[in-house]
């Protein structure tokens, strides 16, 4: 199942969100981000049945460039991780075997 991860910008951070569900915040101040909670909140619920996938809704103010680039690792990371998800319980199909 494709799970929508939309990124929101307030004054002091970057938001994922998930299912209307905060995933994790980015403070703007510093830019980084608490691998534990976005583990904890988000990675170690995933449906493990059928095949990961992401696909992301960008918050059209995020115009900083260093933002941005936030925005762009995450997306990287979140993809790397379903794909090794995927690889790793052969999750080639929407549905497992």
């Amino acid at each position: 199942m494709k799970k929508i991860i939309e990124f929101k910008a307030t004054d002091t951070q970057i938001q994922l969100v998930c299912e209307s569900v905060e995933v994790v915040s980015i403070p703007k101040d510093n830019l980084t981000i608490d691998g534990k909670k976005l583990f904890d909140s988000f990675i170690s619920k995933l449906d493990l049945s059928t095949k990961v996938e992401f696909d992301f809704i960008d918050d059209v103010t995020i115009d900083d460039a260093n933002e941005k680039r936030i925005v762009t690792d995450i997306k990287s990371i979140f993809n790397s991780i379903a794909q090794k998800i995927n690889d790793k319980f052969k999750l080639l199909n929407e549905d497992a075997d």
